[in-house]
């Protein structure tokens, strides 16, 4: 099962050259001596230290800067934009000739559309609430039956 998630992550040369490029450094220069001279050997104590000493002592005095306006950028998300439709795993699955789809080992039934979908490709879009739904053409399709038979 290929799974094929909806975003378009582009990183550039130019971004890790500054400040995310001198923190990996540091993190990496300076976070596995501070736990080995500390003699930390366990995740336990890995992130105790890491969470009330190196990042208060040793990583927010070089990397913290105050702010110039202390009230917040953070807007509110208008009401028209529905997260679902950008948070979603997509999985892509043919349509058999008898409006029927194998999915997770099971043949599941489509309910009966105006266009014949036989041989097309539809997807099954999985949310993060455990919701599964079917597009095609970004049109909702439903199933006629849940499952048909277990393969």
């Amino acid at each position: 099962m290929k799974v094929v998630l909806d975003t378009n992550v582009v990183m550039s040369a130019i971004f890790w050259k500054g400040t995310p490029r001198r923190i990996l450094d540091e993190l990496q220069d300076r976070l596995v001596p501070e736990m080995r001279l500390r003699k930390i050997f366990t995740i336990k104590d890995a992130n105790t230290f890491f969470n009330t000493v190196f990042l208060p002592e040793i990583f927010n005095k070089n990397f913290v800067v105050p702010p110039e306006i202390n009230e917040s950028s953070f807007k509110p998300l208008p009401s028209t934009i529905n997260l679902d439709d950008h948070f979603h795993t997509k999985i892509k699955r043919n349509v058999n000739n008898d409006h029927t789809i194998n999915y997770r080992g099971k043949i599941f039934d489509i309910a009966p559309i105006e266009e014949n979908i036989s041989g097309k490709t539809i997807e099954i879009r999985s949310y993060p609430n455990g919701d599964e739904r079917l597009f095609w053409n970004d049109k909702e399709i439903f199933l006629k039956d849940k499952i048909l038979n277990a393969a």
